[in-house]
């Protein structure tokens, strides 16, 4: 694909993305997303299992931004499933999508495990995420995890995300037993939980 076509497309996405946010909005997500420094960077970066990658990547979950500590070591996420619709490629203006709320599973019954306190991660829980070092390993950037909160429930309404059941297999046994806890941590807080978002909001 050549830059120009490349670059008519992400204006494209941007514009589209103008028509239901407004320009000031996706003008802020814009900036974080073509800094100066590109994509490449810390505050762009989740450090994630592989099989949750995975899900991550096909809109099975979502993660909303709640907030900042003023130390910024630390910040809070409320943890949503989502259940990817049937993609059609045409849909009735007249039709209201559906969020299910109150999930304790995804796609295919699968689940996961707070293995501190060996309990299954549902929708509503309350994640903090934390860093040792705010300037070296800046936290994820609340303006592109709302964007992404945004988009990956768009993309499961629409059901463009829905991965084949291979797709949601984990590499290998060797994945989890080679991985190694990073400087950047996701801890859920315990017996902390709000509601899920309401099912029509976006």
């Amino acid at each position: 694909m050549g830059k120009n076509e490349q670059s008519d497309q992400q204006q494209v996405f941007w514009d589209i993305l103008t028509l239901f946010w407004g320009p000031e909005k996706v003008k802020e997500w814009r900036e974080a997303v073509l800094g100066p420094q590109g994509t490449e960077v810390p505050s762009n970066l989740l450090c994630l299992m592989t099989l949750v990658h995975t899900l991550w990547g096909k809109s099975c979950f979502a993660l909303k931004p709640l907030q900042v500590a003023d130390d910024r070591k630390s910040m809070q996420v409320q943890f949503c499933w989502l259940r990817p619709a049937t993609y059609r490629s045409q849909v009735p203006i007249t039709e209201k999508p559906c969020l299910p709320r109150n999930l304790d599973c995804g796609p295919r019954n699968i689940k996961l495990w707070n293995c501190l306190t060996e309990k299954k991660i549902c929708s509503g829980e309350i994640i903090e995420i934390r860093t040792d070092d705010p300037e070296l390993r800046p936290l994820p950037s609340a303006v592109l995890l709302q964007m992404q909160w945004i988009l990956h429930r768009v993309l499961a309404m629409s059901g463009a995300a829905d991965a084949p059941d291979e797709e949601l297999d984990t590499d290998s046994e060797s994945d989890v037993a080679s991985w190694e806890a990073d400087d950047l941590h996701i801890f859920p807080v315990p017996g902390k939980t709000s509601p899920p978002p309401p099912s029509s909001s976006m």
